[in-house]
């Protein structure tokens, strides 16, 4: 009696789950098919807006309200402590803003580089017009990596150069998305390494924080500097390390990067890499001559770090390098007091009967 039950409710709990997904399904269906209208419509109005004579009320504002009406953002972060930018998708609400730069903004993001050409040769929209957060054209078409319509720009007369409120250019998010085509055409029409954010972030920064190599090669070709760094002294050996980019890692490391150059907290990047867990970047900082024994601030030392990371190849490499397992944090912790991992409990303690002995 109580199996045919059980089984019954089994069996009215999966018709349940199943209704469930299916209506699951059917919303995300719908949703996207009102996306893909949105779209469609958006672009038609665009259109519609470039080919209208000047003056024609009705069909500008019916454009401004549908390219502004749900602004997003996309939030890029370039340290882990410090540095938060903020990037706007489909155009600010403010009230300097055109229909026709609106529209400008829409080719520009979605790559359509026949309405751009038309809007940037009706005369009526200023190839640097900027969104209400400074954002140009030429920054979203980087962003995006839609090399003609950069190209086109470009050639348009827009200022590679301009920053927007945060301090970023079209080089710093070209940069940041690893669009290394483009990262080579701006250098072709005059871009500049020097600029930073108001947090001290640069193209550089940016392209090693997310691990983008080919676009780290060419920015060091044409004078990056590789000892840049955030306001917090995060170097872009130490976002690197923090992402566990190894080949970025050996590429830094031989172009003049610092091993041990530490944050203001006294972060250093083999602490970071211990802690994040990537072992084959500690093996390769400690064969590069990372400082084992460097501690932050509170006292915590790489072999903490790794501990408390649970990273067991970690702390083995860092006692293999010399890491001394009775160093104290300034709580009054040795590194086993800070795990119950019994793997690394062995080790640590087999450490410290070696020392002993």
């Amino acid at each position: 009696m109580r199996t045919s039950k059980q089984a019954a409710d089994r069996l009215r709990s999966l018709r349940r789950r199943r209704r469930r997904r299916r209506r699951k399904k059917k919303k995300r269906r719908k949703r996207r098919r009102r996306l893909r209208a949105a779209d469609n419509q958006t672009g038609r109005l665009a259109l519609a807006l470039a080919l209208a004579p000047s003056g024609s009320g009705p069909a500008s504002s019916a454009c401004s309200e549908a390219l502004c009406a749900k602004p997003a953002h996309d939030r890029l972060l370039l340290s882990s402590v410090s540095l938060e930018i903020r990037f706007l998708q489909e155009g600010g609400r403010d009230q300097k803003e055109t229909p026709l730069a609106n529209a400008a903004f829409w080719a520009a993001r979605k790559g359509n580089l026949a309405l751009l050409q038309l809007l940037l040769n009706s005369g009526r929209v200023d190839v640097d017009c900027k969104d209400s957060l400074g954002s140009t054209a030429l920054m979203v078409a980087s962003y995006y990596g839609h090399k003609e319509c950069v190209r086109e720009l470009v050639l348009q007369g827009a200022d590679i150069n301009l920053q927007r409120e945060t301090g970023a250019t079209a080089l710093f998010f070209a940069a940041q998305q690893g669009h290394n085509d483009i990262v080579k055409l701006l250098f072709e029409y005059g871009a500049s390494t020097e600029f930073k954010t108001k947090d001290g972030g640069t193209a550089l920064l940016a392209a090693c924080q997310y691990g983008h190599m080919r676009v780290v090669e060419t920015l060091l070709k044409h004078g990056a500097n590789i000892h840049d760094q955030l306001y917090d002294g995060a170097t872009a050996l130490f976002l690197a390390a923090q992402g566990g980019y190894l080949d970025l890692i050996r590429l830094l490391l031989s172009s003049g990067a610092k091993v041990n150059q530490q944050r203001q907290d006294g972060t250093a990047p083999l602490w970071i890499a211990s802690q994040m867990g990537h072992s084959e970047v500690v093996r390769v900082m400690l064969l590069r001559g990372a400082d084992r024994e460097a501690a932050r601030s509170n006292g915590t030392s790489a072999l903490h770090a790794a501990v408390l990371g649970g990273s067991v190849r970690a702390v083995a490499l860092l006692l293999e390098a010399g890491a001394d397992p009775f160093l104290r944090n300034k709580k009054n912790e040795l590194p086993s007091d800070l795990t119950k991992n019994e793997r690394i409990l062995r080790l640590l303690k087999s450490r410290e009967k070696h020392r002993k002995s």
